[in-house]
């Protein structure tokens, strides 16, 4: 890559500094004696801009010219227009009446602009641009502005001749005024470009099908035809001008990729967010057809999702309002399926009852046909029972003895020895008389279970009538006379009834009193 100076130049377009790819690869060379480039006569309309890269070699004083480019009536040597450096000072002529460079500006004649500055060094790389519209023109020097003003006469093209690189003074010659140098990416636009549009494309070289685009000279040709990239005008080597390797080290646009440069001409570049810059109906702030597979507003959204809620319009049930959508929080009850699951919205938990019937809409497992599972506190089946009383009896389970028997509570009555605590008093069904015994009838000791008072652990009361501690003898009665009372005689296993129960002769009550065994003969 050519090294070239930062200055201006770099501090507007750092890119061009990093750069590696160059323009076409050649840039027109003049040899500041005789070379020039003739264009023929080119009719860029009513408004229009000139822009090339130049590098060259300027002398001062106040005899010296120095021409960038004129469009000049061949048969009277006046120019329609004209750049150059002039007599140490940048000239820009428009529908100039006498022909000769340099004495306007110096009486400020209104067919002039001026900018005083020094001239370039020759290795510099400058970029020119002069627009013009409505008789408005501005002159620009590395995208800035530099000089403007109002011409008195607009220029009429007719037959002028466009002119690179030399001056005609004279109706039929062009030997004045040479440039002695290079130029590459020479341009003529049908339009008046702005500041921001020549800042665009200064760092590329185009392809000449950009739009407005009325010709383009970028150092391609052969032999003495320099070519115009949009084929429209080729232009005619003259002199010993020639084609040399580009010191101007542009990128190279393939075409649709400048991006700061608007392409479909809808007044966006991709670079202002024109998502589509082929289609002039596509860029930020058009009418977006939804449904068409085409961002025309250029926002991003899917064409397919209207309401931005991320779900497309085959899969959201209402693409007009982003709160409804598959996912979303339905509001129940409303009437609106927000979550597009096409469920009934007075049915919230889906279990085929409405929440007017239903006792708990929230859940699935409650409703009036479910199965109801008790003592979970929750009413399942919607029938209004208490859940921990499940034979609704009045008792609830922790006091009932038996919550699936409405006749077991602790206000029923108890009906002894079948084995069931209708009361739930916990006591044994067959202790009727509540004394710790069970009934003898039912496998208990109990001799007489309708008396709390005599079961086996009472305390006889001799000689009643009443076998008090169910020994099966009345305490304090001698039976059978043998001198041992019955209840002795339980004790120690002889018969109250038999007086000698071992029959060896001896009475027991005898025998106890011998220290013999009355159930031994």
């Amino acid at each position: 890559m050519n090294a070239r100076p930062l200055g201006l130049l770099g501090l507007l377009f750092p890119s061009l500094l990093l750069s590696t790819a160059q323009a076409s690869g050649d840039a027109i060379s003049f040899d500041g004696t005789d070379d020039h480039v003739a264009l023929g006569a080119l009719d860029p309309g009513t408004e229009f801009t000139f822009e090339t890269w130049t590098q060259g070699t300027y002398t001062t004083g106040t005899s010296l010219y120095h021409t960038i480019f004129e469009a000049v009536d061949p048969t009277t040597a006046r120019n329609e227009f004209y750049l150059g450096y002039v007599r140490d000072l940048w000239q820009i002529e428009i529908v100039d009446a006498t022909g000769s460079e340099g004495d306007g500006c110096r009486s400020d004649a209104a067919d002039h602009l001026c900018y005083t500055d020094l001239p370039p060094d020759s290795e510099d790389l400058v970029h020119l641009a002069l627009t013009y519209r409505d008789g408005d023109a501005y002159f620009y020097i590395n995208g800035e502005l530099v000089v403007s003003g109002t011409a008195s006469t607009p220029p009429t093209w007719g037959s002028a001749e466009w002119i690179v690189g030399m001056d005609s003074d004279t109706a039929g010659t062009v030997t004045s005024d040479p440039f002695n140098g290079t130029m590459d990416e020479v341009r003529i636009w049908s339009t008046a470009r702005t500041q921001a549009q020549i800042q665009c494309t200064m760092p590329w070289a185009l392809t000449g099908t950009e739009a407005n685009v009325y010709g383009l000279w970028n150092g391609s040709g052969s032999g003495t035809t320099l070519s115009d990239a949009t084929g429209a005008n080729d232009g005619l080597l003259v002199g010993g001008a020639s084609l040399v390797a580009s010191p101007f080290d542009l990128d190279i646009s393939l075409g649709g990729d400048v991006t700061c440069f608007d392409y479909d001409q809808d007044g966006w570049s991709v670079d202002d967010g024109d998502c589509d810059d082929t289609d002039a109906s596509a860029y930020p702030g058009a009418t977006d057809t939804w449904y068409d597979g085409v961002d025309s507003d250029c926002d991003g959204a899917n064409d397919y999702d209207q309401d931005g809620d991320g779900f497309e319009v085959d899969e959201d049930c209402d693409d007009t309002d982003p709160g409804i959508k598959p996912g979303a929080t339905d509001t129940w009850y409303d009437g609106v399926d927000q979550d597009c699951d096409g469920a009934n919205d007075y049915d919230q938990d889906g279990d085929g009852y409405e929440v007017d019937e239903d006792c708990d809409d929230t859940d699935a497992g409650i409703n009036p046909g479910a199965t109801d599972t008790w003592y979970d506190g929750v009413d399942s089946d919607c029938d209004g029972a208490n859940d921990y009383d499940q034979d609704g009896d009045g008792y609830e389970v922790d006091e009932d003895c038996d919550d699936t028997d409405a006749d077991i509570n602790p206000g029923a009555t108890e009906i002894w020895y079948d084995g069931v605590d209708q009361d739930c008093d916990g006591a044994s069904d067959y202790d009727a008389d509540g004394d710790g015994y069970d009934s003898d009838l039912y496998g208990g000791t109990d001799c007489d279970d309708a008396v709390a008072s005599v079961n086996p652990g009472a305390t006889e009361i001799e000689a009643d009538g009443i076998d008090q501690d169910c020994d099966g003898v009345d305490g304090g009665v001698d039976t059978d006379g043998d001198g041992l009372d019955d209840d002795d005689e339980v004790v120690i296993g002889t018969d109250p009834t038999d007086p000698d129960s071992d029959d060896d002769g001896l009475e027991d009550g005898d025998e106890v009193d011998l220290g013999t065994d009355p159930l031994d003969p």
